[in-house]
């Protein structure tokens, strides 16, 4: 009888927990969603590769080639060991990979991803003769990513996130002797314009890049302004799109689909020695491609919106934007600022390691990504692929 009672407690007990759980309160609007001061919203990991190549003997062997390749067979990397066999160099990868692939000739070998951010690894390789091209892509080669941005900096917004979304991608070319950057090339789509205010474009560039000359652009639309070493994409997203829409694009079903195209700045660059910079260096987050991104508002470059915690240039930002209205940013130290952060330590701006699907017009992100939420309560350690997973009733769909 006693065991009937003890069994009849436990399966009350599970129920009880069963029906707390799914009682549990879902944070449906931005207000109620307060994130962790020092989460960045960050969607990529830095992976430093140190890789050695050897001979079938075992003994080291310089100049082999090799590709590195995602999960989903893209190539993120194609480069060549140095004079002693080795290479070390950082990629970066969507959170939620575990695993890439190595490729040598005919060989290849899977590769888990450490915990650490430090893949050490030794090859078999081979070598080639012939000249060759060697590239690094953000986010993988013929992929692109997005950047998603709220306008109304330093109010809050009704975080659809797509007041602009800009997708991209960033081929870095090296020297094949040296691996010194020799040429930026960025590929981009303007795929929507959800806002009335004109809304330009810029990345700042980190210190180890420094160009001399204007870019090569197949719209002519970028600029090099060398004083804050940024590459100005374009004034107005609308003078970009071809059908140069009076009033949003590609957010609305109450306005036509519009087609977006691809646009391609490529930036030369100096070799090292004649700018006294070193060759590519990754250990903040904005020291890899995407770089700095940012916004700015009715051609007023001074007001400018930049991913969270990303680092400002006082006299080329509007300092006194800061603190106003819901803004809750510290910019005590520019260089590191505790930057572009409400109340709720949320961010106006996303980088998202893929292209994604966008909500529509005035719909929340938390709607049209059900584990968004979760994923920044988390820190980023939960549901790391949230935004692969939309509801598809509230996306804008150009099939609609």
């Amino acid at each position: 009888m006693k065991r009937m009672q003890i069994g009849v407690i436990l399966v009350l007990l599970l129920v009880a927990i069963f029906a707390c759980d799914n009682n549990k309160t879902k944070i449906t609007s931005m207000k109620d969603l307060k994130v962790n001061e020092m989460f960045t919203f960050q969607t990529v990991k830095p992976v430093k590769l140190i890789l050695n190549s050897v001979t079938e003997q075992g003994d080291p062997l310089p100049g082999a080639d090799f590709t590195i390749m995602r999960s989903d067979s893209k190539k993120v990397l194609k480069a060549r060991t140095n004079s002693s066999g080795s290479f070390e160099f950082t990629i970066t990868v969507p959170s939620y990979e575990r695993k890439i692939t190595l490729v040598s000739g005919e060989d290849s070998v899977e590769l888990n991803l450490p915990s650490d951010g430090e893949l050490i690894h030794t090859f078999t390789g081979t070598t080639t003769k012939a000249k060759a091209t060697y590239s690094y892509f953000t986010p993988a080669e013929r992929i692109f990513g997005s950047l998603c941005f709220e306008d109304f900096w330093p109010s809050n917004g009704d975080y659809d996130l797509n007041d602009l979304v800009l997708d991209f991608n960033v081929e870095e070319v090296y020297d094949e002797d040296t691996w010194e950057l020799t040429n930026l090339i960025f590929k981009y789509k303007v795929r929507a314009i959800g806002a009335r205010k004109t809304i330009g474009f810029g990345i700042t560039l980190p210190d180890y890049i420094y160009a001399s000359d204007d870019p090569i652009s197949t719209n002519n639309m970028a600029s090099w302004d060398a004083a804050h070493n940024t590459l100005v994409f374009f004034n107005s997203a609308r003078d970009v799109v071809s059908d140069d829409p009076a009033n949003f694009f590609n957010t609305d079903y109450a306005l036509p689909h519009n087609s977006d195209s691809e646009i391609v700045h490529e930036i030369n660059l100096p070799a090292a020695e004649d700018w006294g910079k070193s060759s590519r260096m990754v250990w903040i987050p904005w020291y890899s491609a995407p770089f700095n991104p940012f916004i700015y508002i009715d051609n007023d470059i001074s007001h400018q919106i930049h991913l969270k915690h990303y680092p400002i240039i006082p006299g080329y930002m509007n300092m006194a934007l800061f603190n106003q209205v819901d803004d809750n940013s510290d910019v005590t130290y520019p260089d590191y600022p505790q930057s572009f952060q409400n109340l709720n330590f949320q961010p106006w701006a996303f980088y998202i390691a893929e292209s994604i699907q966008y909500p529509r017009e005035q719909t929340s992100i938390l709607r049209v990504f059900p584990d968004f939420a979760d994923w920044a309560l988390s820190d980023g350690w939960d549901y790391q692929d949230w935004y692969q997973n939309p509801n598809l009733n509230y996306i804008y769909d150009p099939n609609h």
